[in-house]
């Protein structure tokens, strides 16, 4: 027993903290939750299956010895004997297996004795159905667990006979391992017309899981993944020289299958459990494998369980979704640990580790990289979750997502954490003390928790929670889908323990409707994977193309039949349906006739069809080609010296000191070439690039500024401000601590003398005036008066975060060459940017539009000068309460004026919705004479705390005495965690969205589009015109610099708006992973070329190349 506390310790580094989850809509959804039933629960007396895996808890044997102590049993579903019913098979950990034959009418019979299915192991997992010698039978392979405490056997294999007997020939084929078996999947890994299995095992605590990424090439024999390759008849282990890592590290938790690369060779996700990475082997085509996980994902979910690919956003592609663990409710959350502090997350990322999220994972594939919009859609949160099964369960076209949940007791709790973190108490249970660990086991809370089905409808995701007729909570872990009853719709059967298994029959029905449903089955005699596993099947529909890969390994432990459902949009038609058979880089078309109502149908490979390219479309409009020379010095690099901003203000929510790399496009030697500058980081001096002849940039050092590299520069503006025919410079920067801004040097103007390139610093502005954090310059004659005027916007006031940010205008003096200041403003949040445009249409000249966090966007009108300045903010827009990031111009003519509001997105994990704000309380809490802020998001009629106990008691001491114990915690709305706490000067913020938008202004007024999903995978930082004709926009966005408990943003990796009509196109340009700042594009003799900015890193440059015609 003294092993579970090497499982203490791995919590108590990787789960410390809880956080907040996120239910609100889609943009422009109206509700994210529907009630309407789609499946009958049978009876065991109405279904013959009277299987249940059953548990017994012992004190020598339980979730304290064994972390997998509940995760459960299995399901498989194929038709063994070929009478076109879909059989089940069982696993029960401790118990006997069952396989049950299906006569029709949704009865089965047990045939497991007669059958000849024995149990080599006594604890068993996950099971799979597949024809795995090519003889036209289904096989059975069932995992189990061994050489662990008690645990003795090995996997099975379970050869169809014909006649429904089968042959346990496991040592025969070399399946036989003995170990830690979670899974296994059976693919054809090289093509070349037979299955290979991977074997998905899985680590317990020992010292070996532990420690640096680098260890992953030391293979441990009972925990490592395998991977085995048939040879004429025979698997044979190819780990190691196939590049599969087989490591303790590994906590195998599901594998599953899918072309990521589109290549026409499979590639293989392996999703672990804990601090390990999940795994992404892409297929090399030679016998080995590469892992590129870090190159295709941004992040993952961190505990890691079931998976499964499929078609989410209907456009022809495989996305990815991963379950992990978050809670919905909100006193179980802030009950469980989950997210880490700042110092862990860093310690993890030093150790190699990747980022991870402690919530369920929706990765929408972008050309073979994927972006998680989990938050977004509203899927990150559905409790102790086990499997995803990704299908189309109401029959409308679209696949949904069905995910089975709950633990029999949740090791996670904190309360229970700290019990038996207890010095005493360990030392009791070491000694096996039964009253002790009755006591413990009573302190782990039950996790019982419903079934959660997703329904896939116009808008985004849609939670039923009546899908079944039921809202009652279970521990169901394994599922599985299949026809079962041949009536053209998906049935399920659920593992569950200690209870009956789960049989829900579709009520769908859409054989008795006028539409078409295509049952199809793929065949190829010629080869021993004879169903086709890995074929790629793609039927028209009348949004594009509906796709099914076809693998049987799904979701937990489990594995679905072969037929493959296609629900299309119209009743009797003929239609194509291309398939690109495992082995082939092209598609076959196959003609079929199709009637209203089901048809079955079975596709043979014919060598003679017609083989074409893939039909899928991904022509975009606007793509980008990778520029590897566009600089003669070589690469440029922003750089900025880190700071840890939560070690001075523990409890701010988001960086400000990640703001840099702005490029500031200018011709600065007349010459009609366009030229840039790149702001420099702390320590790194901002510089000039000059354009040449050829289209290639040049760094040309202005010495006055490149000596003032102390400040991390944020913002430029250029102007001729001493009349001498040279631009002059005028730039902003950030400061962090209180002796950077008594430097008074944060906007520094640079006029230029003696020529070219030549410029001296002038002291512009009198004492005590330039002490502003900037966040936003603009510089602009703003009241038209001859004289130009600068606006100054504040990022931040230092160390206060969620103090408003001052808001200043000057005057430039050309006779003094100096900025007189005419006045401030007061907008009421933190700015972040700002344009000066014509807006509102009244022929009076530009207005001043300033964005900013936790603020709405404010429109100024100076048309009666500086001082009598005017907000005219329409009404409709005071209640945009935003985190903006960035505004610019989208479109412009006589009659109106669109602009594009770049906010922090919906995919930021924080509840918020117009009607229920988040919340920021900022002030003194505990009169230390330190600004804290706590956050607050609305759950079920009341305000609670978005951080956790243990983040609000580490600066907050007060708490800790005032909340025990993490339950009593847990249940406290922010009223009263605010009560005894300094709340006097409390300032109160709120936010009201998170989307990014486009306002258009006209003379009806403002009109406020929230952009569509597409754009709302991440911030826009900043977008840039590159086609007015068909107000082309790209904008480039993400944002890394969040606490731990948020998870970083890094979705959106480039996205081209265009508005053709009055239909707005979003396309994803997929320039990676990277923290995004600034976008420019640029005229050159090459063409088009944008440059790209990124926070700490390489500026990236393409060219931009535009496809012309339809798309």
């Amino acid at each position: 027993m003294a092993k579970v506390f090497k499982f203490i310790f791995l919590i108590s580094i990787t789960i410390v903290f809880s956080c907040n989850r996120k239910v609100n809509n889609e943009p422009g959804a109206q509700s994210n939750i529907i009630e309407y039933r789609i499946f009958n629960d049978l009876s065991k007396e109405k279904t013959g299956v009277d299987f249940k895996n059953s548990l017994t808890v012992r004190d020598s044997f339980n979730i304290i010895d064994y972390l997998y102590y509940y995760n459960g049993g299995g399901v498989s579903i194929g038709d063994i004997n070929n009478d076109s019913l879909p059989d089940i098979f069982l696993t029960s950990n401790m118990e006997q297996n069952e396989l049950y034959l299906n006569l029709g009418g949704m009865k089965f019979k047990k045939i497991t004795s007669e059958a000849g299915i024995g149990k080599m192991g006594n604890w068993s997992t996950g099971t799979v159905m597949a024809d795995v010698n090519g003889d036209g039978y289904l096989d059975l392979y069932v995992c189990n667990v061994s050489g662990f405490l008690a645990f003795h056997g090995r996997n099975e294999l379970y050869i169809n006979n014909g006649d429904l007997t089968f042959t346990e020939s496991a040592e025969e084929y070399g399946l036989d391992f003995s170990g830690y078996s979670t899974h296994a999947g059976f693919f054809d890994a090289d093509n070349d017309g037979d299955l290979d299995m991977y074997l998905l095992n899985h680590s317990v605590h020992t010292a070996r899981s532990y420690g640096k990424t680098t260890q992953r090439t030391v293979q441990d024999n009972l925990a490592g993944d395998r991977l085995f390759i048939q040879e004429n008849g025979k698997f044979y282990d190819r780990t190691l020289e196939s590049g599969i890592y087989s490591s303790a590290l590994g906590y195998g938790l599901s594998v599953s299958f899918s072309d990521v690369n589109n290549d026409g060779y499979p590639d293989i996700y392996v999703a672990n459990d804990f601090h390990e990475n999940d795994y992404l082997y892409i297929n090399k085509k030679d016998g080995t494998f590469k892992e590129e996980l870090e190159l295709r994902f941004g992040h993952t979910s961190r505990f890691s369980m079931g998976s499964d690919f499929g078609d989410l956003n209907g456009d022809g592609f495989s996305d990815l979704f991963v379950c992990d663990m978050m809670p919905e409710d909100e006193s179980i959350l802030k009950r469980s640990g989950g997210d880490d502090s700042y110092e862990i997350y860093k310690l993890k990322r030093s150790f190699g580790y990747y980022e991870q999220n402690p919530r369920n994972s929706l990765q929408i594939n972008q050309g073979g990289t994927f972006k998680d919009i989990a938050v977004a859609s509203n899927v990150d949160a559905t409790d102790w979750s086990w499997g995803p099964l990704i299908a189309d369960f109401d029959g409308d076209g679209s696949n949904d997502i069905f995910i089975t949940n709950g633990i029999m007791k949740r090791p996670n709790d904190l309360d229970y954490i700290n019990f038996i973190s207890n010095s005493r108490v360990s030392k009791l249970m070491n000694e096996f003390n039964d009253s002790i660990f009755n006591e413990a086991m009573n302190k782990m809370p039950d996790g019982k928790f419903p079934n959660t089905l997703f329904l896939n409808k116009a808008g985004g995701f849609i939670r039923n929670y009546t899908f079944s007729g039921s809202t009652d909570s279970t521990y169901s872990t394994g599922g599985a889908y299949s026809d079962l009853d041949n009536d053209g719709d998906l049935d399920l059967v659920i593992n569950n323990i200690n209870d009956e298994v789960t049989i829900l029959e579709n009520t769908s029905n859409p054989c008795d409707n006028s539409k078409a449903i295509l049952k199809l089955s793929l065949l190829n005699p010629e080869v021993k994977n004879r169903n086709g596993i890995g074929a790629k099947v793609l039927v028209g529909n009348k949004s594009g193309y509906l796709l099914r890969e076809h693998y049987v390994n799904k979701g937990w432990q489990s594995s679905v039949s072969n037929e493959l459902i296609f629900n299309l949009d119209s009743g009797a038609l003929s239609t194509k349906v291309f398939v690109q058979w495992p082995g082939e880089q092209k598609f076959r078309i196959h003609e079929v006739s199709l009637s209203s109502g089901c048809n079955k149908i079975i596709i043979t490979y014919d060598n003679s069809a017609e083989l074409v390219e893939d039909p899928r479309n991904r022509n975009f409009r606007y793509s980008f080609t990778s520029l590897s020379n566009a600089f003669i010095d070589g690469d440029v690099y922003h750089q900025d010296q880190f700071y840890n901003e939560y070690a001075a203000e523990s409890l701010k929510p988001f960086m400000t000191s990640t703001e840099g790399a702005e490029i500031v496009k200018y011709d600065m030697n007349g010459d009609g070439l366009e030229d840039f500058f790149l702001t420099g980081g702390r320590q790194q001096p901002t510089r000039l690039f000059i354009q040449d002849k050829s289209g290639a940039f040049i760094h040309m050092p202005i010495l006055a500024i490149e000596q003032d590299s102390a400040f991390e520069d944020v913002a430029m503006v250029i102007e001729d401000l001493n009349n001498d025919g040279i631009p002059d410079i005028v730039l902003g920067s950030s400061g962090l601590v209180e002796a950077d801004l008594n430097k008074g040097n944060m906007i520094r103007v640079y006029l230029s003398e003696d020529g070219e390139y030549s410029y001296k610093r002038k002291n512009a502005f009198k004492q005590n005036e330039n002490h502003l954090n900037v966040g936003a310059l603009i510089l602009e004659d703003f009241d038209l008066d001859g004289n130009i005027d600068l606006f100054i916007g504040e990022r931040s006031v230092i160390q206060k975060y969620g103090r408003d940010g001052a808001a200043v205008v000057f005057t430039w003096d050309k006779e003094k060459e100096s900025f007189d200041f005419i006045t401030r403003l007061s907008f009421g949040g933190m700015i972040t940017d700002a344009l000066f445009e014509d807006i509102i249409k009244d022929s009076d000249g530009s207005e001043l539009l300033v964005v900013g966090e936790w603020m709405s966007p404010k429109i100024v009108s100076f048309r009666r000068g500086i001082k009598n300045f005017e907000v005219i903010t329409p009404d409709n827009l005071e209640n945009l309460k935003g985190l903006w990031r960035s505004v610019n111009l989208f479109k412009k003519s006589d009659n109106s004026t669109t602009v594009l509001l770049g906010n922090m997105s919906p995919n930021l994990k924080l509840r918020v919705s117009a009607k229920n704000p988040v919340k920021m309380y900022v002030g003194d809490f505990n009169a230390n004479g330190s600004i804290d802020q706590i956050l607050a998001h609305y759950y079920e009629n009341q305000y609670f705390t978005v951080y956790g106990k243990n983040v609000l008691t580490s600066e907050l001491p007060l708490l800790k005495k005032k909340y025990l114990f993490y339950s009593e915690f847990s249940e406290q709305p922010v009223s009263k965690v605010l009560e005894g706490l300094r709340t006097e000067g409390i300032e109160e913020k709120e936010l009201t969205t998170l989307s990014n938008v486009m306002i258009s202004f006209d003379d009806k007024g403002a009109q406020v589009n929230d952009l569509p999903l597409a754009g709302q995978y991440g911030p826009i930082n900043s977008s840039v015109v590159i086609d007015e004709e068909e107000s082309g926009v790209i904008a480039i966005g993400n944002f890394h610099g969040l606490r731990p408990e948020f998870g970083r943003l890094d979705a959106n990796s480039g996205i081209c708006i265009t508005d053709i009509g009055t239909q707005l196109k979003i396309e994803s340009l997929n320039l990676g992973f990277t923290d995004f700042r600034d976008i420019e594009v640029f005229n050159t003799i090459k063409g088009k070329v944008a440059i790209v900015s990124s926070y700490n890193d390489k500026l990236k440059t393409f060219f931009i190349n535009k496809s012309e015609g339809k798309l």
